[in-house]
């Protein structure tokens, strides 16, 4: 087993590495799962209260029922009836919006004209303006309406003032929707990104010491038989490679709690080691392929940053058009983002044949890299085998 523990103290001078790209890509996860999602996969749904001002200068029934409709919904701020300090308070957004209600408004709405209207200014070019023109119109609309019914003034003010007083209930309905996601989701949404980074820039470096032509040409005068050699190695990164998930588990259960002790936790670790294959694959061959650390280095910013965005993890496949979605279906990314989307709307008793199909597919693609690599290998061992003959 000396190639066994060799291969480990390589990877133990590269650790430093690998614990860097862990922390940061951690680090982004938790940071996304803390903004887009709580713990029950629910968007957070707030009323928001702007503050404004009034100036009343009618000073009459109507008048005050509209201040009192508006306050309803948004928190009135007393201020100075001064131009300067109203500009300078809207510019420091201590206001939004100021009313003022000019003088014989009242009378114009009881008397059905709409030649008098409420002034309004506003933060040019925000959505405040929208905001409380639609409950001016709203407040308007609602008396002239009961006004018209042949109700009295009290009447309608008050109809006017328990309409304003409802509130909708709002629910989230995420039937058909991809946005809402439970916070573990965004920890393994990621996965393929880390894994593939942590494995080829702490697989890596060991497979290529070994691909080197003169521990090669060592090897080959050793007793160690070359399907020996290559079996430690690849026994040496599976090993590495299973360390590396149980290690993001305990970083996700760290981040997450208890949210990842569920079947549903459980079906992302086995999507998770289902992925694993193509991390390797895909370090294994880039061992070979690359002579330099920083040459490794670069290849797993490229390789993963490409996988993530064609895959769908950084942005949906929908957004990227309909030859790169379908050019998507070749990269095993895309099977790991789609079988967490099915285990994120996955409910009890429901079926789970597609996130089988899902891992399936992820394991054929990993042992197909590991084909490639083991034909490049092969490749290689006779080019150098017949430059020594030539020798």
């Amino acid at each position: 087993m000396q190639v066994y523990k060799t291969f480990f103290r390589i990877f133990r001078q590269h650790k430093g590495s690998v614990i860097l790209y862990l922390c940061i890509f951690m680090g982004v996860a938790l940071i996304i799962s803390s903004s887009r999602a709580d713990d029950e996969g629910k968007k957070n749904w707030q009323k928001t209260c702007y503050p404004f001002a009034v100036f009343d200068e009618d000073d009459s029934e109507l008048s005050k029922g509209l201040v009192s409709y508006v306050e309803k919904h948004h928190e009135k701020v007393a201020a100075e009836d001064r131009e300067e300090l109203l500009m300078d308070e809207l510019y420091e957004r201590n206001l939004v919006c100021v009313l003022r209600i000019p003088k014989g408004f009242g009378d114009s709405l009881k008397n059905g004209r709409e030649n008098m209207t409420v002034g309004m200014t506003t933060v040019p070019g925000s959505v405040y303006s929208r905001v409380f023109q639609s409950l001016v119109s709203d407040y308007v609309n609602l008396v002239r309406h009961w006004l018209k019914k042949g109700d009295g003034l009290a009447e309608a003010l008050q109809k006017a003032a328990e309409a304003g007083s409802c509130d909708t209930p709002v629910t989230v309905d995420d039937s058909g929707s991809e946005n809402l996601h439970s916070s573990v989701y965004y920890f393994f949404l990621y996965l393929p990104y880390i894994l593939i980074s942590v494995c080829v820039v702490g697989i890596g470096p060991s497979v290529m010491v070994f691909q080197r032509r003169a521990v090669k040409h060592r090897s080959q005068c050793s007793a160690y038989p070359e399907i020996r050699i290559n079996i430690e190695i690849l026994s040496a990164s599976v090993t590495i490679g299973t360390g590396l998930c149980i290690l993001y588990f305990l970083l996700v259960l760290l981040g997450t709690g208890s949210g990842v002790l569920s079947y549903q936790g459980f079906l992302y670790i086995l999507n998770m080691f289902s992925f694993l294959p193509c991390a390797l694959g895909i370090a294994f061959l880039a061992g070979q392929v690359f002579q330099t650390n920083a040459a490794l280095t670069m290849a797993a910013n490229v390789i993963g940053l490409g996988m993530s965005v064609l895959g769908g993890i950084f942005a949906p496949v929908e957004f990227l058009g309909g030859n790169l979605a379908k050019a998507a279906r070749f990269l095993p990314s895309y099977w790991h983002t789609y079988g967490n989307g099915l285990i994120d709307r996955y409910t009890a008793g429901k079926p789970l044949t597609g996130l089988w199909q899902c891992m399936g597919i992820q394991i054929l693609f990993g042992t197909a890299l590991f084909c490639v690599s083991l034909a490049w290998l092969r490749g290689r061992m006779d080019e150098n085998n017949h430059t020594m003959y030539k020798e």
